[in-house]
């Protein structure tokens, strides 16, 4: 079981396309997402969604800039650190999998060291 099912946000920020922000596109804040919020729309060009940590991300996003490093003005995102693509959990972390590994590991460690 994959839990979260979907790609979050791994801090409170701004997500966007990253593509836009290496073309030096403006980038329009529009949106808000919440954690829990599961109507995500989509991010045309030039846009950026306020997003909160364990938030869904828009499929069409990349990048999550933490909000300490940016400002809002005139409803644009403002980006004052070098930046690189991501701040994206990726949504596959498998707890039940995980378990059985770890579980595998103990006996491991167990057998060897009796």
């Amino acid at each position: 079981m994959d839990v979260p099912s979907f790609d979050n946000s791994s801090v409170d920020g701004y997500c966007f396309r990253y593509e836009d922000f290496e073309n030096n596109i403006p980038l329009k804040i529009t949106h808000t997402i919440f954690a829990g919020q599961t109507k995500i729309p989509k991010i045309k060009a030039g846009e950026t969604f306020r997003i909160f940590t364990g938030a869904m991300v828009p499929k069409n996003a990349d990048t999550v800039v933490m909000q300490e490093h940016t400002s809002a003005v005139d409803g644009y995102l403002h980006i004052h650190n070098k930046l690189e693509k991501g701040g994206i959990s990726v949504g596959d972390f498998d707890f039940v999998h995980r378990a059985l590994v770890k579980n595998k590991v103990k006996e491991c460690l167990y057998c060897t060291h009796r």
